[in-house]
């Protein structure tokens, strides 16, 4: 029962909303339990129960992988962190995502001091239509002048 308690305790403490009213954690929330489970049926003499536990866990988590890899391909949202070394980039930034049809969801702006010799970073939640590929816009978006660097984040 103790164990039951603990876990609820720490699952729930991995549990977040953010500010656009998402749950995230849940699958840290699910494996801490499933550890905890087969800890327990290890300790407790039931060897063939954890064994073919884990290796349940482990197909899952091989084929549900690999079907999240394939839905993120075709996420409607993508994370970008660009760095540039002028206010006009931006502009230009700006202006490409508009002819693009992109959407800006969040924008978060870091600028470099003037005397440093480090560039000013832009970090961008955008929405994308489903025709447009997302590494195919981090080539354009890194050929546009004054774009230093592109990461997907």
């Amino acid at each position: 029962a103790q164990v039951v308690a603990g876990i609820g305790f720490i699952g729930a403490g991995t549990i977040i909303v953010t500010r656009r009213q998402r749950v995230k954690g849940l699958t840290t929330a699910a494996g801490l339990w499933a550890a905890a489970i087969i800890g327990l049926a290890l300790g407790g003499g039931f060897y063939e129960g954890g064994l073919f536990a884990t290796f349940l866990i482990l197909i899952a988590e091989l084929f549900f992988s690999r079907v999240e890899y394939r839905m993120l391909q075709n996420a409607p949202e993508v994370n970008l962190y660009v760095e540039y070394s002028d206010n006009k980039t931006m502009d230009t930034l700006l202006q490409e995502f508009r002819e693009h049809g992109l959407k800006i969801l969040n924008m978060g702006i870091i600028h470099s001091k003037s005397n440093e010799e480090h560039n000013a970073c832009a970090i961008f939640t955008l929405r994308l239509h489903k025709g447009l590929d997302v590494e195919h816009l981090k080539q354009e978006i890194l050929a546009t002048a004054g774009v230093v660097s592109v990461r997907e984040l």
